[in-house]
C-alpha cells in the first residue's frame, strides 16, 4: 500500500493551497476523489468530480471524437475541459482570482477478463503554469486490479500535488507503493512492474516563422493557413478574448450544436478601439486555447464588413452588443449607408449567429434586435445567456 503519511501530506498541501480543482477520470483514477474528499476542508478546493465513462459521455465532455480513447491527448483534452469547468464554478462563486486546476485521467488497466492491449494510464493537469502529463505503463499480469487502481489514484494525487506546487511530473519526495519501489526508482525506468514517463507540455513557440505565416493555431499546438478554413465546416467567432472565459466557450459549444460546424475563435491583430497586438501578445492569446479550441489570427479586418469580405460565405458568432453596432446607422453616416453595407453582407452570403448580451444594464435577446425586415435572414438567434465579461476578469 502507499505510505499513508505521504498521502496525508499531499492532500493537506493541496487543501492548504486554496486551488479550485475539478477532476475527471474515465475509470482508472476514480479513487482520487476519495483520497481528497476524505480530508477535512476538501470541499473548499474540490469543486467537482466527473466520470465520463461511456465513450459518448467522454466525447460530450471534451467536445470531440478522439482517434483513441486512452492516450496522452485524451488526458490533456480532459484536463483542459476540467480546468474550464473549474474556472466556471470559481467565477460563478465570485472567486475570479483563484488558481484553477483541471485533472484528466484516461487509461485502461487490468480487469476481470485478460486485456489484449497494454495496461496504461495517462494523467494530465492544466493549471495557471500550463500543462503537464505523465504516462504510466504496467507490466501485464504482475499487479492485481486493486494494486493498479491504487497506483492510478496515488499518481493522480501526485500529479495534482505537483500542479499545485507549480512543478510537473512526479515530485522528488519519494513514496513507496504496492510494488515495493519508490517513485524515484520508477521515473524513467525502462523495465519493471511500472514505468512512469512524466513530461512538460512546452508552451507555444513560433520558431523561425512569424504568426501570419500560418496564423491558424490548432488546439494541439500545430498550425495551418487561413485558406484551410472551410465555410461548410467552420464558423468564426471574432473577439479579443482577453482573457478567454467560460461564457465564450459556452457560446461556442452551443453554436457548434446548432450549426454542426466547428467554431474557430478569431482575433484580429489591430482592434479599432484597443490598438495593435505584438506577435508575443498574439502567441500569449493563443496559449489560452491549447487543448480547447482552434484560434485564427487576422490582420486588416478590424470591421465586420472587412471580415465578411475576407471570409465570404462564412457564419460569424457574435453577441447582441456587436449586432447592435452592426445595425446602428451612426457608424455609416445614416440609414442609407447602413443598408448598403447590410446588402453587401447579404451578397457575401454572411450569416450572424447572435447570442443575447447585457447592454447598458439591459439584456438584449437576438429576437429583440432592431433588424430591418429586409435583412432578417442575416441574423440567426443562438439561445443561452452568459453575462460574464472578460473585463470583469481583468
Amino acid at each position: 500500500m502507499i505510505d499513508g503519511e505521504v498521502i496525508t501530506h499531499r492532500v493537506s498541501a493541496i487543501i492548504a493551497s486554496g486551488a479550485k480543482i475539478v477532476v475527471s477520470a474515465t475509470g482508472a483514477g476514480l479513487g482520487l476523489q476519495g483520497l481528497i474528499g476524505a480530508a477535512s476542508g476538501a470541499s473548499k478546493v474540490l469543486l467537482e468530480a466527473i466520470t465520463p465513462y461511456a465513450h459518448l459521455a467522454l466525447c460530450d465532455f471534451i467536445g470531440r471524437m478522439p482517434d483513441r480513447f486512452s492516450s496522452d491527448d485524451v488526458a490533456l483534452w480532459m484536463a483542459s475541459a476540467s480546468h474550464r469547468r473549474a474556472q466556471e464554478l470559481a467565477m460563478r462563486e465570485g472567486r475570479l482570482r483563484d488558481n484553477c486546476i483541471g485533472v484528466g485521467i484516461s487509461g485502461s488497466i487490468r480487469t476481470l477478463q485478460p486485456k489484449k492491449g497494454p495496461h496504461v494510464v495517462h494523467i494530465a493537469t492544466r493549471s495557471n503554469d500550463g500543462f503537464a502529463v505523465m504516462t504510466v505503463n504496467f507490466e501485464k499480469e504482475l499487479l492485481s486490479r486493486e494494486q493498479e487502481a491504487d497506483l492510478c489514484d496515488t499518481l493522480g494525487l501526485e500529479a495534482l500535488f505537483c500542479a499545485v506546487a507549480g512543478s510537473t511530473g512526479v515530485s522528488r519526495t519519494p513514496f513507496v507503493h504496492a510494488s515495493g519501489m519508490t517513485s524515484d526508482q520508477l521515473v524513467g525506468r525502462p523495465t519493471g512492474p511500472v514505468t512512469i514517463v512524466p513530461k512538460k507540455v512546452p508552451p507555444l513557440s513560433l520558431g523561425d516563422e512569424e504568426v501570419f505565416g500560418k496564423p491558424v493555431f490548432l488546439s494541439d499546438g500545430s498550425r495551418t493557413r487561413l485558406a484551410n478554413l472551410d465555410k461548410d465546416l467552420h464558423i468564426l467567432f471574432p473577439g479579443s478574448f482577453n482573457p478567454l472565459q467560460y461564457g465564450h466557450e459556452r457560446m461556442a459549444l452551443l453554436a457548434e450544436q446548432m450549426t454542426e460546424k466547428k467554431v474557430v475563435f478569431c482575433i484580429t491583430n489591430k482592434h479599432p478601439d484597443k490598438g495593435e497586438l505584438a506577435e508575443a501578445d498574439l502567441v500569449s492569446r493563443a496559449e489560452q486555447f491549447r487543448w480547447r479550441w482552434p484560434v485564427a489570427f487576422t490582420r486588416g479586418d478590424a470591421l465586420y464588413i472587412d471580415k465578411a469580405r475576407q471570409f465570404s460565405g462564412f457564419g460569424f458568432l457574435i453577441g447582441a452588443d456587436a449586432a447592435l453596432g452592426i445595425l446602428d446607422p451612426k457608424y455609416y453616416g445614416g440609414v442609407i449607408g447602413r443598408d448598403a453595407v447590410l446588402r453587401e453582407f447579404r451578397c457575401l452570403r454572411t450569416k450572424f449567429h447572435v447570442v443575447g448580451r447585457v447592454v447598458n444594464g439591459e439584456f438584449i435577446s437576438p429576437e429583440n434586435l432592431p433588424v430591418p425586415p429586409e435583412f432578417e435572414k442575416l441574423f440567426r438567434p443562438v439561445t443561452g445567456r452568459w453575462d460574464i465579461r472578460s473585463s470583469d476578469l481583468r
